[in-house]
């Protein structure tokens, strides 16, 4: 057997890779020192008990995992409320989105005002919008209820019940992004090819077909990204539940966030432990992580079947 004398070729980098190279390391840097790092000590202090504060944190392994997912009832309580408050804004705030971006797809004059108009409650903070509906669902004085006495009937306390609380959150929740998913899709209705449409017309297609089998399957990539978009925020919800009703009334608006923030800093029992309130984020980064995934599959099964 011959042996090849000839030395090999070395791999040579060109300047554009190098400078690319330059360019990216304090990036990667910081992602490691500001991400990789805290990522890593919080999930050792998720297998410990105790603060920040004192030094004696006292290694428990996946007791906190397993207390959370067996053991502590408020846990599920928040996690329930969480994923009620995600599925409901995804779905509803998705669906008015994209329909107000259809009809307003087809206004011709004075595009850019309701555009403005719909997409201003969208660039309002948190807070601000939070403080008005709080004051809007107010049981004596609230709007909504001042127009049920008008009709002579008698308004709920919205936020004060149970069983109305955690729908009243939600629903302005879904008032405030509209706007802004209402943008995005207007941007992928305006890159549907009208072509389509024109030989649909052609064919004797009209209405419902044509949104059906063009509209649609065209808009399927902003689908998919509102839906994975809306399901992290959904899942990390704090500011409007805590504005709103601070969690209350006996945790029917209390967040997953919430109850992990509550047992970082001691708001919620008095108690502080930093190691529970860490593996509580890890459960939430798992959850995300597979509802993100199952999304991702559902939407490429989506794809094989047309």
């Amino acid at each position: 057997m011959a042996i090849s004398l000839r030395p090999r070729r070395r791999v040579r980098v060109t300047p554009p890779v190098r400078f690319a190279w330059i360019i990216l390391t304090p990036f990667l840097l910081s992602l490691v020192i500001f991400t990789g790092i805290p990522l890593v000590m919080a999930f050792v202090q998720s297998l410990q008990h105790g603060d920040l504060i004192t030094s004696d944190r006292p290694f428990v392994g996946l007791a906190n995992y397993q207390y959370a997912l067996t053991q502590d009832p408020v846990f599920f309580t928040t996690l329930s409320n969480t994923l009620f408050y995600t599925v409901v804004t995804v779905l509803l705030g998705n669906t008015f989105s994209f329909g107000l971006a259809l009809l307003i797809s087809h206004i011709r004059r004075f595009v850019g005002v309701f555009r403005l108009l719909f997409y201003l409650p969208g660039i309002t903070t948190a807070v601000a919008v939070a403080s008005v509906w709080k004051a809007l669902y107010d049981v004596n004085a609230g709007v909504f209820n001042q127009i049920l006495r008008s009709f002579g009937l008698v308004g709920p306390d919205w936020l004060g019940d149970t069983h109305l609380a955690l729908l009243s959150v939600t629903t302005m929740s879904i008032w405030w992004g509209i706007g802004g998913g209402m943008l995005i899709y207007l941007a992928g209705l305006q890159g549907v090819d009208t072509s389509l449409y024109e030989a649909a017309r052609v064919d004797g297609a009209r209405g419902w077909p044509i949104f059906w089998y063009i509209t649609l399957p065209q808009m399927q990539p902003m689908l998919i990204f509102q839906g994975i978009i809306g399901t992290i925020a959904g899942m990390q919800v704090f500011v409007p539940m805590f504005v709103l009703t601070n969690g209350g009334p006996i945790d029917a608006t209390r967040s997953i966030v919430e109850y992990m923030i509550d047992n970082g800093l001691g708001q919620g029992n008095g108690s502080i432990d930093i190691g529970y309130a860490a593996a509580i984020s890890f459960i939430l980064f798992a959850l995300v992580f597979v509802l993100v995934m199952l999304e991702f599959w559902l939407a490429r099964k989506g794809e094989r079947d047309v």
